[in-house]
């Protein structure tokens, strides 16, 4: 991973918890949050790093995938 896109990945992140997961701001504001002052530049580079848009995120509440192994199962 080159140093771009790990700042891509942290900035994406933290856009992530600002509007997606804690629904504390929309689309627009979680952009500015992190440094985008162009909602379609900030829009592709989430979907890039986050493989969904950002509304389908946010609208989804997309969480990771739960194991499904009962007690003592790996």
């Amino acid at each position: 991973m080159t140093i771009p896109q790990f700042l891509r990945k942290i900035r994406m992140e933290g856009a992530r918890r600002s509007c997606c997961a804690s629904a504390k701001h929309n689309v627009t504001e979680a952009a500015m949050e992190v440094g985008y002052s162009s909602l379609s530049h900030f829009s592709q580079a989430f979907c890039q790093t986050m493989g969904c848009c950002p509304a389908l995120y946010s609208n989804t509440k997309v969480r990771p995938v739960e194991s499904k192994a009962g007690p003592g199962q790996s």
